[in-house]
């Protein structure tokens, strides 16, 4: 994703392994990590492209809009690759608030019968940005003054209110991303804050899109994120008085990779 300024030129001229997007995307055709939901995945890409646009218009967010899911991904990676370690150092469960997106657990359950009497489970619950109840209210992103001075210090303008709390943290996981993007796509961004600007428009579109589609099947829709996380809507209840609700799963990778830990285990059982 690229500006068409004189700054493009300059960030070009310091980053001359960075290959167009355009390109890198055609080559890598980077839609096929997200498996049978791919042409979910890129309509909701649309979407956040053409709302990202309202919000930053001097970024072609639409005409790369294939890299606007590859940016989730690799936020949410790292974003659980840093809760992970939390919990190997701790070696206590772990609750984040990702904003008013979502809430991510990875809790101790007690199995007396089990040869182990400690297991780690792993846990997603939708926040007020993807309550279906909520789906007629229109959320603020604007930051007060004070705000915008602290993020200007840190080179994070276009990080949104929700996420100003925990500023220091979204800025080491974007920046890691900013590197892996850079290396893997030849995506480069002007400032970190952008991509958890980008996720959260990503889930956002997601939202609209299954409340767009809610009525395509008889009991819902699920889209499978890269293995990391479903989210889907559900459908219940007879023809005149359906009810629907939004909701969030966590998918194999992060039971496998981040959900399960032999080692937390054992330290749970001792």
């Amino acid at each position: 994703m690229s500006k068409v300024t004189e700054t493009e030129k300059a960030v070009n001229e310091v980053t001359e392994e960075a290959t167009p997007v355009e390109n890198v995307l055609e080559r890598k055709n980077p839609l096929w990590a997200f498996g049978n939901n791919r042409i979910e995945i890129r309509n909701i890409a649309e979407m956040a492209g053409e709302s990202l646009e309202t919000v930053l218009p001097e970024i072609d967010f639409r005409t790369h809009c294939v890299a606007i899911p590859c940016t989730v991904l690799c936020f949410m990676n790292e974003l659980l690759n840093r809760l992970n370690k939390i919990k190997i150092e701790t070696k206590k469960p772990v609750t984040f608030q990702f904003g008013n997106l979502m809430t991510l657990e990875i809790e101790q359950l007690e199995i007396a019968d089990a040869e182990k009497s400690g297991s780690l489970n792993p846990a997603i619950y939708p926040g007020e940005e993807l309550d279906y109840d909520k789906r007629d209210i229109v959320p603020s992103d604007a930051v007060s003054s004070d705000m915008a001075k602290e993020l200007a210090k840190i080179d994070g303008p276009d990080l949104p209110a929700q996420f100003y709390g925990d500023r220091e943290f979204y800025k080491k996981i974007s920046e890691t991303c900013m590197q892996e993007l850079d290396k893997e796509y030849g995506v480069v961004f002007f400032n970190w804050s952008i991509i958890p600007l980008i996720t959260l428009h990503f889930f956002r579109a997601a939202k609209r899109f299954l409340i767009e589609n809610k009525d395509n099947e008889e009991t819902g829709i699920a889209i499978d994120f890269a293995n990391i996380l479903t989210i889907g809507i559900s459908k219940e209840g007879p023809d005149d008085d359906v009810s629907y609700a939004i909701y969030l799963e966590p998918g194999q990778i992060f039971k496998k990779d981040y959900g399960k830990s032999d080692a937390i285990t054992e330290e749970y059982s001792n």
